[in-house]
């Protein structure tokens, strides 16, 4: 009796093509699934920052007019038109007590001294302005000027004035000065954050206003943004964080030349990706072994049928 011949090479080789066949689609599918979607999560996200920073400077701008709208009323007053500076200091003393968004108010002479401040007791010798070429501004404009980050002279504490000229007969003569105070911004911004979203407020020469971040250089008013993308999503500046990738959209004020910055770190903006990922690696590796426990089935059956 003669043995049984040798299985064809083909049908030694079939379990394994057929593992194969298996396999390489569901690898296929796992890298378009993950590919199309880190596309459309990336995009998703970067549409939420400009939306988001579109949104914060809208309400920026909104705050600043509501101020410079409410300094108006003040210039009109006729403690001004009849130039009875006492009675101004207790009308804005008064102001300041009931509008905790500011933090001081002051009357500027149109050369730019000092001539009022609710901070300190009508009739004290008032400290020349640290940078009185703003409420200059004021005045040679003759339209509000909203200034950049400054030091107060008398709070000794970084503050975004706003300044408004009083008008007598068609005449600049006085500019009143109202400040808002940095603390006061951050909580605006952080009011209207999303969890995992941060913001930072700019002045026109880069240097933070204020920020929802806790701690960090980028929490301290007065630090410079020195290397912030001008438009489009990229790798923030250490500047604003301790280190990691950032995904950053910017919108620039109109109305005050600012800028919000919103960011993003792509470590939050990776975990529904890495969720993915974990679930797709799990199937495939669920598929795969179903594969080789299929073409060592067949094997199996192949070589009881030769015997």
């Amino acid at each position: 009796m003669s043995p049984n011949p040798p299985a064809p090479r083909q049908a030694t080789a079939y379990p394994y093509a057929l593992v194969l066949c298996v396999i390489a689609p569901a690898i296929a599918l796992a890298v378009g699934i993950l590919y199309g979607s880190a596309a459309q999560h990336r995009a998703s996200t970067e549409e939420a920052l400009q939306l988001k920073a579109e949104q914060l400077v809208a309400e920026v701008d909104a705050e600043l007019g509501r101020s410079v709208a409410a300094l108006r009323v003040l210039a009109m007053s006729g403690t001004l038109q009849r130039d009875d500076l006492r009675g101004f200091h207790e009308l804005a003393t008064r102001t300041v007590r009931a509008d905790p968004t500011w933090n001081n108010m002051q009357l500027v002479s149109t050369k730019g001294e000092q001539l009022v401040n609710v901070r300190l007791p009508f009739g004290t010798a008032l400290p020349p302005l640290n940078r009185p070429e703003l409420a200059l501004q004021a005045v040679y404009k003759r339209e509000p000027v909203v200034a950049d980050l400054a030091l107060g002279v008398v709070a000794k504490r970084m503050l975004t004035p706003i300044y408004v000229p009083v008008f007598r007969d068609g005449e600049v003569v006085y500019v009143i000065a109202a400040a808002i105070e940095p603390p006061n911004w951050q909580s605006m911004l952080r009011s209207r954050m999303p969890p995992g979203m941060h913001a930072v407020l700019l002045d026109r020469y880069s240097f933070v206003v204020t920020t929802t971040y806790d701690s960090g250089p980028a929490a301290a008013p007065g630090a410079f943004a020195a290397s912030m993308p001008a438009t489009s999503p990229g790798a923030l500046s250490g500047d604003f964080a301790s280190g990691g990738r950032m995904d950053v959209a910017t919108q620039k004020s109109a109305l005050s030349g600012w800028t919000v910055v919103t960011v993003m770190p792509r470590e939050a903006r990776d975990i529904p990706q890495r969720w993915l990922l974990l679930s797709t690696v799990s199937l495939l590796l669920i598929v795969c072994a179903l594969a080789v426990r299929l073409g060592f089935a067949h094997r199996a059956r192949r070589l009881r049928a030769a015997t």
